[in-house]
């Protein structure tokens, strides 16, 4: 028995060094960014960790995921895994549990990729308004007028607390209130759409980091 978890975990620290050799080449210096919106994963890259990992993975949840996967990959550099894998703006923020199985949040947030319609996908682009308070930065929606203007499902973004916040700065993530906290500062980020709330077969159980809520009938 002490033979065969030695080598689970000699194989999985492999993989762990093959990923990051391969993250690296994508993402050769990755560096920390400011907290919020400016930290999710695209969907692909999501689902590129859950394929590396998926036979270590199998129907284990979240907790394993970041002790196991997340930390590992991350003791290095001490950074977010998105700040590691190469961060992007967010489109969806996500509530979800995470005693959930791992694969099935994977496999519900592609088919929620995969579901957004194609004529509502934007650009979305900032501009700055010179007004007698100063100038400040919004965002502002375009309609897709061009080719080059459409958004692959592949590039949609998903806030994670446990890929956006940084786990080894946990009480910076939290911030002083809860209105400087990660979580907040991308839920309401001009650049959200909205957020997509992943639940179980029976719809029983939310959960998002420190906060948890039971939905009764």
């Amino acid at each position: 028995m002490i033979k065969s978890a030695q080598t689970t975990r000699n194989t999985i620290s492999d993989k762990i060094d093959r990923f990051k050799s391969k993250v690296y080449r994508v993402n050769p210096t990755p560096h920390a960014c400011k907290r919020g919106a400016g930290r999710a994963l695209n969907i692909s890259q999501i689902v590129d960790l859950y394929e590396e990992f998926k036979s270590f993975i199998q129907d284990r949840n979240l907790y394993y995921v970041d002790s196991n996967i997340v930390r590992p990959l991350t003791k290095s550099c001490h950074l977010s895994l998105a700040e590691f894998m190469g961060p992007s703006t967010v489109d969806w923020f996500v509530s979800h549990y995470w005693g959930t199985n791992f694969s099935y949040t994977v496999r519900a947030l592609k088919l929620h990729a995969n579901s957004v319609p194609r004529d509502s996908l934007i650009t979305q682009s900032k501009i700055t308004i010179a007004s007698e308070e100063g100038a400040k930065s919004i965002a502002t929606s375009s309609p897709i007028t061009t080719a080059s203007d459409w958004r692959s499902p592949g590039s949609i973004s998903y806030w994670i607390c446990a890929f956006s916040n940084n786990q080894y700065q946990i009480g910076e993530e939290l911030g002083t209130s809860h209105e400087d906290s990660s979580f907040y500062l991308a839920l309401h980020s001009e650049w959200v759409v909205g957020t997509v709330m992943v639940l179980d077969e029976q719809a029983d159980r939310v959960e998002t980091c420190g906060s948890r809520a039971r939905i009764q009938d």
